[in-house]
């Protein structure tokens, strides 16, 4: 039973490590540390390794315009709906962590479509009223590049 247990909940965490942190996880890392500050570095914010990142705001294709960009070799779905937008992190050519976002969670103030661990972006918050009528909190990020 003890043995069971235990191989359950080693099983559970390597699953778990596996799997790594969802969008909303990173989502939530970036907001969280966001919080009180005046500007943002996606690398300070997010904890795994990558060189360069896309921000990919056309849901209905599969980035083709990043592949075009970035001269990158790589697979990801179409996210089919114009309320989703996504990063894209590579690390080295290789596409290592995507994450998706809602509209109206980040909004670039300048149209930035590549970035860096270490651009630095300025951050205002403000509230945005969704469709639903409800209010949320809206990361306006300006590139000082």
């Amino acid at each position: 039973m003890k043995r069971t247990l235990i191989f359950t909940l080693l099983s559970c965490l390597l699953l778990f490590l596996l799997i790594g942190c969802s969008s909303q996880d990173y989502i939530d890392k970036i907001e969280s540390y966001s919080q009180g500050r005046t500007e943002l570095t996606f690398g300070e914010a997010l904890n795994f390794e990558w060189d360069i990142a896309y921000n990919d705001q056309k849901p209905y294709q599969k980035a083709e315009d990043i592949k075009e960009i970035s001269g990158y070799n790589f697979q990801v779905d179409r996210i089919g709906t114009d309320q989703l937008y996504r990063f894209l992190f590579f690390n080295e050519g290789k596409l290592v962590t995507e994450i998706r976002y809602e509209f109206g969670i980040f909004e670039f103030y300048n149209e930035v479509i590549e970035f860096y661990p270490d651009t630095v972006f300025s951050i205002e918050w403000y509230n945005y009223i969704g469709r639903d009528g409800n209010t949320y909190p809206h990361l306006r990020l300006t590139s000082k590049e």
